[in-house]
């Protein structure tokens, strides 16, 4: 079966996911609204055609689950790699973060809190993700509640995803990176023999710097070149005495210095970050 066999697509797209358009499409029997990534096999190489396929493959494997986006179905075509997911009508953590700016303590753990569950799903069954951040994190509601801690997160785009665990390859956002792949940008890290050079302890980190993000609108680590913000990361000093952090509570404070350890080993895994005191106590 071919996707124009059971869907029907936008023209226009809603957007782009790494590497692929986005765009609204309808099934034929059921009328279900869902999305669908399109990749163009004809402007890629084919590395990134496998990747594509890699993406697909991880994305139909995951358990359904309210904190994870759903694949629904993909379709290996001629010209195309297509992966049709369910439609989340809430947008992003990002566009929200851009209208509100920073986000009360309480709403912020909530969502912290489905961001960590997601996350122990997909390490729970060999899968890091590699590119969280505000933008991958997608709400499940209207979008539009008065009640932000009522929203629930869910988190998409499996482009980066991978089960090579330990990887040595620097893939993600700058910002948002762990320093360990910080220092492979760098080509401060040589691999050598069965080294291990990163695992899923990267997604930890990044939800370190979603928590700051959230709670202060600002990015903790930042440049105008990728270069400039691997040596920020390396550098870890989270800028908690800008203005921007005057009303954090201790207790935040913790569980992002917590989460942001310069050594994966002590950071905690996504289970026993979800046991934080913090977020308990907000939760």
């Amino acid at each position: 079966m071919k996707f124009i066999d059971k869907y029907v697509k936008d023209h226009n797209p809603l957007g782009y996911g790494t590497g692929g358009k986005i765009f609204r499409c309808v099934n034929k029997e059921s009328n279900e609204t869902s999305v669908v990534k399109v990749y163009d096999k004809t402007r890629l190489n084919e590395r990134r055609i496998d990747l594509s396929l890699e993406e697909a493959r991880i994305g139909l494997s995951l358990p359904v689950h309210p904190n994870l986006v759903h694949v629904l179905d993909v379709f290996d075509e001629t010209d195309a790699v297509m992966i049709v997911m369910e439609y989340i009508p809430g947008g992003t953590l990002y566009q929200h973060q851009i209208e509100i700016g920073s986000i009360r303590e309480v709403c912020a753990a909530r969502m912290l809190q489905h961001i960590l569950q997601g996350l122990a799903v997909l390490h729970g069954v060999g899968v890091m993700h590699r590119d969280i951040k505000l933008e991958n994190i997608f709400l499940r509601s209207n979008g539009r509640s008065q009640k932000l801690s009522d929203e629930i997160s869910a988190i998409g785009d499996y482009g980066l995803a991978t089960r090579t665990i330990p990887n040595s390859q620097c893939v993600g956002s700058p910002q948002y990176c762990a320093p360990e792949i910080a220092l492979i940008g760098l080509q401060e890290h040589r691999v050598t023999y069965n080294q291990p050079l990163y695992n899923e302890k990267c997604d930890i980190w990044s939800v370190g710097v979603v928590a700051f993000v959230m709670l202060t609108g600002l990015l903790p680590f930042d440049g105008p070149t990728p270069t400039k913000v691997f040596a920020e990361v390396i550098k870890n000093m989270i800028p908690f005495q800008h203005p921007s952090c005057r009303n954090m509570s201790l207790q935040a404070k913790h569980f992002i210095l917590r989460l942001t350890n310069s050594n994966p080993s002590k950071r905690p895994s996504a289970k026993e970050a979800l046991r934080d005191t913090w977020l308990i106590s907000c939760c």
